[in-house]
């Protein structure tokens, strides 16, 4: 989705103004849903790890501009950085239109 989230596709700045404003949320945000969750989250941690694990809750060494080092990122499968609350937040962004990312 973004560099700062070991991805690629969106500008990083829309991503890091989207992060920012959300860190004031201190709701963590469901995986699925929070109706699905209770029933796919066993299901997808056994795939692919334990899911919402924040994108600092790996540790990785930061480049200049804040992001993961690509070397750092590509030591897990991509797959397990959308479930990261930093991902989830991102695309409730861009699919509800908050903080108007589509206008």
């Amino acid at each position: 989705m973004a560099r700062i989230i070991c991805g690629e596709g969106m500008p990083n700045f829309y991503a890091k103004d989207i992060i920012k404003g959300e860190s004031g949320n201190k709701k963590h945000p469901p995986c699925i849903s929070e109706v699905l969750d209770p029933a796919f989250l066993p299901y997808i941690e056994n795939q692919v790890g334990k899911p919402c694990k924040s994108m600092q809750d790996y540790g990785w060494r930061l480049d200049q501009d804040g992001n993961p080092i690509i070397e750092d990122c590509q030591k897990v499968m991509f797959a397990n950085y959308y479930y990261s609350p930093e991902s989830l937040a991102i695309f409730d962004s861009l699919y509800t239109n908050k903080y108007k990312l589509q206008d």
